[in-house]
């Protein structure tokens, strides 16, 4: 769902990328086990903060916050703890007041992705009809309704 403000939407995404990356673990190995103590998101950045946006675009960086977690890699036979760290495992790029993100120095637009790629989409109605959606190039396309 589109959100107005894009603060509040870059949370709802913090959320769901903290939640996503903790059904990853454990990872149970033959011998070994890594468990996830905790996932971090720095998020020192501001939206409003033009100065940092135009310098990532110019220098041709990444205008993210980094994701982290305190990993723990135990023993499966023991349960005893082997090693202990806290990795960085991506970095989320920051959605800007713009509802944009800076990847590599080009600025791109969130409208995008809402677009849907040509193809077939099916999808039970709340009634229980069957619909089908035939999504054509250069915005072509039309619906086909089946009656359970």
């Amino acid at each position: 769902m589109a959100r107005l403000n894009a603060t509040e939407g870059f949370d709802i995404l913090k959320d769901r990328v903290s939640s996503s990356v903790n059904d990853l673990f454990p990872i149970v190995g033959k011998k070994h086990t890594l468990e996830l103590k905790e996932v971090n998101i720095d998020d020192q950045l501001s939206v409003d903060d033009i100065k940092t946006q135009k310098q990532a675009k110019i220098s041709g960086r990444t205008w993210a916050v980094p994701v982290e977690a305190k990993i723990a890699l135990k023993n499966t036979a023991t349960g005893k703890t082997v090693d202990e760290q806290t990795v960085r495992l991506f970095n989320l790029p920051k959605v800007t007041n713009r509802y944009s993100n800076i990847v590599d120095g080009q600025e791109y637009q969130i409208d995008n992705q809402w677009r849907l790629k040509s193809g077939v989409y099916a999808r039970v109605k709340d009634n229980g009809e069957l619909e089908s959606t035939f999504n054509l190039a250069k915005g072509r396309g039309f619906k086909v309704g089946f009656d359970p």
